[in-house]
């Protein structure tokens, strides 16, 4: 499943909030985008993998029908909230029977089919509910970010190069150079230039993400450095 977060998060939350015809669109478009932190945070509220599923599809399905979305901009992130939110609810379900009553086998969202074996390889099964939550959103938030580097690489005709230097993207990290200059027919220098670039245009993509998930632009340095420190072990 690709994390396909919204365009702007905030319009989507008070489009939410608001009553209509779109509204259920809108908070569907939204937590699909948080299903994967979301699974990160049940598991690590004492959920099985099973059970996480079914009270993530729940809190889902409860926050489609509901009317009641008591958030506002100027109260903090809306990530913080949306936890507190599914800790909440996960406390009132945990003794009601399982996914028979919390969505009854429909998906109302997305699911990540493979957010079991994404949360173990990260390490995750050992932080904290609200720091798996902050992993996960972190981690979904860079993947897209670098595939669509890839994608934009590819287009351009620089795929090859691309694949050999987007694991060598992270500040400080030194790729065996000549081995891949060597591989990709290429020069040392010219492979170190193609490397910079690469690292400078997916600076501005995860800039550009996060300042579309924030309510001001002077949020977004703070929110780079917030994701960075959820990766830090």
């Amino acid at each position: 499943m690709r994390d396909d977060f919204p365009a702007t998060q905030w319009s989507v939350v008070m489009s939410a909030v608001a009553s209509g015809a779109d509204k259920r669109t809108a908070v569907g478009q939204l937590l699909s985008a948080y299903w994967y932190p979301l699974y990160c945070c049940a598991r690590r509220l004492g959920r099985s993998p099973e059970d996480a599923e079914d009270s993530v599809q729940g809190f889902c399905a409860r926050c489609i029908a509901t009317d009641d979305w008591r958030v506002d901009p100027a109260q903090g992130r809306f990530r913080h909230w949306l936890v507190a939110a599914l800790r909440n609810f996960i406390a009132n379900e945990r003794d009601r029977e399982r996914a028979g009553k919390r969505g009854g086998g429909v998906r109302h969202v997305p699911i990540d089919d493979d957010a079991e074996r994404r949360f173990l390889t990260a390490g995750m099964d050992r932080d904290s509910p609200e720091r798996a939550f902050e992993r996960g959103l972190a981690r979904s938030l860079l993947a897209q970010e670098r595939d669509a580097l890839q994608d934009e690489e590819r287009a351009a005709g620089r795929g090859a190069t691309a694949a050999a230097l987007l694991p060598w993207l992270a500040p400080g990290s030194q790729p065996p150079c000549a081995d891949l200059a060597a591989s990709l027919g290429t020069s040392v220098g010219a492979l170190r230039v193609g490397l910079h670039r690469l690292r400078r245009r997916y600076g501005e993509l995860v800039r550009r993400r996060v300042l579309a998930i924030v309510r001001e632009p002077s949020e977004v340095d703070d929110e780079v450095r917030s994701l960075l420190a959820a990766l830090a072990d």
